[in-house]
């Protein structure tokens, strides 16, 4: 005999239900080519395959340098319709700030969480690099950290009333710099983390960087620390979330060469990133 529930529905009924698979999760790849100093090219290849691997549906939006910095200027809503936007960039001397604040506002105020990979983490330099001699501070960044002057001024002068696209209020911890460029070993730091699920203690192959954390953890304390990198004493933070908006930011400086890309542990961490900010997106709606 079947049970019944008290409104006369079986149980069984219930549980023969066809189960409704989840849409696969769309991502865009933002990224130029060529790199000046990294295959981004191969770069974009390696995503793909890690996309088509884990059933995403993936575009790529990419162009030269120039076409990229055009395209992300002039197309405010360039993410519209993705659970996750990735960016591999490295523009560190952009100095159309239409393009950052663009970069933003998809996650802060249209709530598309973003994965930031390696370069994108050098880059908008002008918007939080500069000192207290040819700078501006900039509220809800630390101490140290400034605008430099001319940039921020043509900025409010041109968009008087729209926010200054500082990078470090996009990423949290931040980097202006690294070190040489050789293998270094890689630990995790908080293992009970989602973005650390699967991930083991590694080390690089042998050409990889070490980005420096101008900006760390102690600044940036809504940072969350997953990931460290070191090379001989010189120890960073190089995966870690910051909430943006009612939305997520991950960065993972890692990446340098195509033989990191291909590293069953990095790759672990894209997958996991773009999975968990993809279920942020959608658990949001």
């Amino acid at each position: 005999m079947l049970s019944c529930d008290e409104k006369g529905k079986t149980i069984a009924a219930e549980e023969a239900k066809p189960v409704v698979e989840a849409e696969p999760i769309k991502v865009l790849y933002v990224t130029y080519e060529k790199g000046r100093w990294h295959d981004t090219t191969a770069q974009k290849s390696i995503f793909a395959e890690i996309a088509k691997a884990n059933g995403w549906e993936a575009d790529i939006m990419t162009g030269s340098l120039q076409e990229m910095t055009k395209k992300l200027a002039e197309s405010p809503n360039f993410g519209e319709g993705y659970d996750v936007i990735a960016y591999n960039l490295c523009f560190a001397d952009c100095k159309d700030l239409r393009v950052p604040y663009n970069i933003m506002a998809q996650t802060k105020q249209k709530g598309i969480p973003a994965l930031l990979i390696h370069g994108s983490l050098h880059s908008y330099w002008d918007t939080f690099k500069a000192n207290a001699n040819n700078g501006v501070r900039i509220p809800g960044t630390a101490d140290h950290v400034y605008a430099k002057k001319e940039v921020f001024d043509k900025w409010t002068k041109e968009n008087p009333e729209l926010e200054f696209p500082s990078w470090a209020l996009f990423t949290g911890i931040s980097s202006t710099g690294h070190g040489a460029r050789q293998p270094l070993k890689v630990k995790v730091i908080k293992p009970d983390h989602v973005l650390a699920k699967g991930v083991n203690d590694y080390e690089t192959t042998p050409v990889a960087e070490l980005y420096n954390n101008y900006i760390n953890g102690k600044h940036s304390p809504e940072s969350t620390e997953v990931i460290e990198g070191q090379h001989g004493n010189s120890k960073a933070t190089v995966l870690w979330d910051y909430p943006v908006g009612d939305s997520k930011v991950i960065s993972f400086t890692l990446g340098h060469s195509n033989d990191e890309w291909k590293q069953v542990d990095f790759q672990k961490v894209i997958v996991n990133s773009v999975q968990h900010l993809a279920e942020l997106k959608r658990s949001a709606k």
